[in-house]
C-alpha cells in the first residue's frame, strides 16, 4: 500500500557568503536573497517538510531564521573545511532516512523539481536506498540529488579529493560515467550504465543548474526564470508522490480509490482530461483534516504550480459558482465555461466519484448523505449536507444522460487503462471503488 517514503531533505546552509555582499545569501533582502526560506518553502510544498539545515557557527541570524521556519539545526563547528564537512554531519544526522540534499546556492528550484527527483527516487522502491537519483537540465548535472540512506555512510567516509560529486563519481558503473559526473553533465547516453548506482533524471527547470554564489547571479537567475517559459506540470506519478509524502495517511486508500472511479468515470464520457481527472482525485483530499480542506488543498497546489489539479481539489467538496453555471446547476441554463473544458470534466467527474465513494467502499448517494447522520450536525452544516445531496443527485443524472445509463456502472467497470494499472500497483491491490455488498 502507498506510504510515506523514508525520504528526508537536508539543506546546506554552512558556507560564509563571501562573495554575495552584504550577505548571507539565506537571509532575506536587503542583506540577503531570501535562498534559506525559498527552500524551506519549496521543500515544503512537495511534502517535505521540517528539513535539517546545516548552518555556520558565525551566522547566528541565518541558525535563529531556520529555527524560526520549523528547521531542525545542525551546526557545523569547522565549515571552513568546505560543503562536504557539511554533508558528513547531513548524513551523520539523516536518523536512518534516505536524503534529498539542496545546497542553498539552490534555493531558486521548484518545488515541481524537487517532487519530480522524490517522485523517481519513489518509484525505485526499497532498490532505491542503494541508488541516487541526481537531476540534470539541458545535460547538466544539477539540484537536488536523492541518495539513497544505505549510500549515506559510505560516501560520508569518502576521503578522495573533491566532494560530494566526486564522491558520487566513485557509484557510477564505467569510466566515461564517472567521468561525465565528475563533469556535471548526463553521460552520452542519457541513463545510467550496467553496474551502476547512479540514476539520472532529465528536468525542464532552469533552475535545476543554477547556484547563486553573487547578486549578479541573483539577478541574472531571476531573468533566466521569468523568460524561459517553464511552467509546471503534474503527472500521475508525481501526484502519487505528493499524497505519500504530504497526504493524511489515512485517506490514502480513498484518494486512490476516488482517482480511478474519477478516471473510469472520464473516459466513460469520452473525455480528454482523463489524466487530470486521476490526477485530480489522488491529491483532492490532500489537506483533509485541515479547516476548509479543500480550498486549502486549492492553494497548496496553486503555489505548486499545478493550476488545473488546484481547480478540480478546489471544486471537489462543493462546485463553485462557475462549475454550477456551466452544468446548469442553479437551475438556468447551460453557460459557457471559461476554461478549457477537459478542466470542466475533470472536475465534475472528481466531485462525482468522491461522493460515490466512502472510504474505498461505493455507496449510494442517499446512503451518503443518510439523514440520521446529517441530524448530527449543526444547522449550517445541515443546510450544506442538504446542499451537497441535491447537487450529487442533479450532477448524477447530468452524467446518466451523457453515459445512457447510471453513472454507478460506469463507477465498477475495470478500464484496463495504464493509470489504473499505476493505481493498483499503488495500492498494492485492484485500487477500484469496492462494490457494495448483497
Amino acid at each position: 500500500m502507498l506510504e510515506r517514503p523514508e525520504l528526508g531533505a537536508v539543506i546546506l546552509a554552512a558556507g560564509d557568503s563571501t562573495r554575495f555582499q552584504p550577505g548571507p545569501k539565506a537571509l532575506p533582502p536587503p542583506r540577503g536573497a531570501d535562498l534559506l526560506a525559498r527552500s524551506v518553502a519549496a521543500l515544503g510544498l512537495a511534502g517535505l517538510e521540517r528539513p535539517t539545515v546545516v548552518a555556520n557557527p558565525g551566522q547566528p541570524a541565518v541558525i535563529g531564521l531556520a529555527g524560526d521556519l520549523g528547521c531542525r539545526v545542525i551546526v557545523n563547528p569547522d565549515p571552513g573545511r568546505g560543503m562536504f564537512s557539511s554533508v558528513r554531519l547531513a548524513f551523520a544526522g539523516a536518523g536512518g532516512e534516505s536524503v534529498l540534499v539542496l545546497p542553498v546556492d539552490a534555493g531558486l528550484v521548484s518545488a515541481d523539481s524537487i517532487l519530480s527527483v522524490a517522485a523517481r527516487f519513489m518509484e525505485l522502491g526499497r532498490e532505491g536506498r542503494g541508488l541516487a537519483v541526481l537531476p540534470a537540465q539541458g545535460g547538466r548535472l544539477g539540484h537536488p540529488p536523492a541518495i539513497g540512506r544505505d549510500l549515506l555512510g559510505s560516501l560520508a567516509s569518502y576521503g578522495g579529493p573533491g566532494g560530494l560529486r566526486w564522491a558520487l563519481a566513485g557509484l557510477a558503473g564505467s569510466r566515461e560515467e564517472a567521468g561525465a559526473v565528475l563533469g556535471a553533465r548526463l553521460p552520452a547516453a542519457g541513463q545510467a550504465g550496467q553496474g551502476s548506482r547512479l540514476r539520472f533524471l532529465s528536468l525542464d527547470d532552469p533552475m535545476v543548474g543554477c547556484d547563486v554564489d553573487t547578486r549578479g547571479d541573483l539577478d541574472r537567475f531571476l531573468d533566466l526564470r521569468a523568460q524561459s517559459g517553464f511552467r509546471p506540470e503534474p503527472s500521475p506519478r508525481k501526484a502519487l508522490a505528493l499524497l505519500a509524502l504530504a497526504g493524511p495517511p489515512r485517506k490514502m486508500a480513498h484518494c486512490l480509490a476516488v482517482a480511478v472511479a474519477a478516471l473510469r468515470l472520464a473516459l466513460a464520457i469520452g473525455s480528454g482530461a482523463a489524466e487530470l481527472a486521476f490526477v485530480g482525485g489522488l491529491v483532492h483530499d490532500l489537506m483533509h483534516g485541515r479547516p476548509r480542506h479543500d480550498q486549502e488543498a486549492r492553494g497548496r497546489l496553486a503555489a505548486l504550480g499545478w493550476e488545473s489539479a488546484a481547480e478540480v481539489a478546489g471544486n471537489h467538496t462543493e462546485l463553485g459558482p462557475a462549475a454550477r453555471a456551466a452544468i446548469g446547476l442553479d437551475g438556468g441554463a447551460a453557460g459557457t465555461w471559461g476554461a478549457p473544458v477537459g478542466e470542466l470534466e475533470a472536475i465534475l467527474c472528481v466531485h462525482l466519484a468522491d461522493k460515490y465513494v466512502k472510504g474505498t467502499c461505493l455507496v449510494g448517494l442517499e446512503a451518503r448523505f443518510d439523514p440520521a447522520w446529517a441530524r448530527e450536525a449543526s444547522g449550517e452544516a445541515r443546510a450544506a449536507i442538504a446542499r451537497r445531496r441535491l447537487d450529487a443527485l442533479f450532477l448524477d443524472a447530468w452524467f446518466e444522460r451523457s453515459l445512457g445509463g447510471p453513472a454507478e456502472r460506469a463507477i465498477l467497470s475495470p478500464s484496463g487503462h495504464e493509470l489504473e494499472d499505476l493505481a493498483s500497483q499503488a495500492a498494492g491491490g485492484p485500487a477500484g471503488p469496492v462494490a457494495p455488498g448483497p
